[in-house]
């Protein structure tokens, strides 16, 4: 039982919740904000998978991965914003993506980096992305079983 309650008091501690954004996207003030924006200044985009699993990462191991964004739209794509629901999880190229135009058939990618030394066993860890695209945010899971 005292090993269950260190585990739980850890991962509170590694995982708090970032004070960029709010728990509910629906709630994000940078989502109120884009809701106010015309339907013809909306774009579309593909994501290559929402959901990155890393089966059985040893404990320790810096687990690194990449989403692919794609404007599939008319109009150019502008993220806004980009959280983690974590403290643990870094955007390593958070500043070249964040308000910059993404033109139509063009993609970006967001990396991300999850140290795995202070969990063990399935973790889930959201990323929200937040632009001028249809439904105005997406979350982005990165999962994974640490031993």
């Amino acid at each position: 039982m005292k090993y269950f309650i260190l585990i739980i008091t850890i991962a509170l501690i590694c995982c708090k919740q970032t004070s960029k954004g709010s728990a509910k996207p629906e709630e994000n003030i940078d989502i109120q904000e884009l809701k106010s924006l015309p339907e013809f200044e909306l774009t579309n985009i593909y994501i290559d998978s929402m959901i990155k699993f890393y089966d059985t990462i040893k404990s320790g191991i810096l687990i690194k991965g990449t989403f692919k964004i794609k404007n599939i739209g008319t109009k150019n794509l502008k993220i806004t914003n980009i959280q983690s629901g974590c403290s643990c999880v870094t955007i390593n190229n958070y500043n070249q993506i964040v308000q910059k135009d993404i033109l139509p058939r063009d993609s970006v990618f967001i990396n991300f980096t999850l140290p795995s030394a202070t969990e063990s066993g399935y973790i889930s860890k959201g990323i929200l992305v937040i632009g001028n695209f249809y439904h105005y945010y997406r979350r982005l899971l990165v999962e994974a079983y640490i031993k």
